[in-house]
């Protein structure tokens, strides 16, 4: 209950921001481009399919395979973390997702409040296709690296849980939730900056983004 509260007063300290920066806007810095946005679309959409498609070809571990798994195999820089397991830091980590997921909508509340329906649909459009492309890399870099979840050589984890993790629990390398809180961070710090350049809270904002999506990961 304490981190929902923590990201909501987070979430209420951006809105802040975007409404004190209202005033501080420079001309609008984007334009979209249809040729550009529709290779870019089409690329996010074509790497989430690659990604898809290659999930169904994945070899998910039973329980014989599960109980075969030996710690010491797993190198030693990364082997102290098939100790840790926490359902708390697991739903953290998720609210605090979805949490930096949100945060670059922030960016229309302005675009909503003057009626600037155009800058509010460039700036929708760019987003979905950051999300696209980071989405589809990281899938498919999962998929293609086919790295084991450190909670499958957890003893304390039950065999259920990790049969039910699917293709999930052999999708270990790199971190989806880390990947997106990060993309969502600095697409906000980045288009922030650009729309208010003139803003004293574009550093501030930076920082409490960035540490969110470090503490997602985390």
């Amino acid at each position: 209950m304490k981190l929902i509260k923590m990201s909501g007063i987070l979430l209420v300290v951006m809105l802040v921001f975007f409404c004190y920066s209202v005033s501080e806007a420079s001309t609008f810095p984007y334009e979209l481009n249809v040729t550009r946005d529709i290779l870019l679309g089409a690329a996010g959409l074509s790497t989430i399919g690659l990604s898809m498609y290659l999930d169904r070809y994945m070899e998910i571990p039973d329980e014989q395979d599960i109980n075969n798994l030996d710690k010491s195999d797993i190198n030693r820089f990364d082997r102290s973390a098939a100790d840790n397991w926490s359902e708390n830091a697991r739903s953290a980590s998720d609210i605090l997702l979805l949490s930096s997921s949100v945060s670059p909508l922030l960016l229309l509340v302005p675009d909503i409040t003057e009626r600037e329906w155009s800058d509010f649909a460039t700036v929708l459009i760019m987003y979905a296709e950051a999300m696209a492309i980071n989405l589809g890399i990281t899938d498919t870099v999962k998929v293609l690296v086919n790295r084991k979840r450190p909670y499958l050589y957890n003893n304390s984890v039950s065999m259920q849980k990790k049969i039910n993790g699917g293709s999930g629990s052999v999708k270990s390398f790199y971190s989806g939730h880390t990947s997106i809180a990060f993309c969502s961070a600095v697409f906000l710090s980045k288009v922030y900056s650009d729309i208010y350049p003139g803003s004293r809270t574009r550093y501030l904002l930076s920082g409490v983004s960035l540490t969110a999506a470090a503490t997602t990961g985390y």
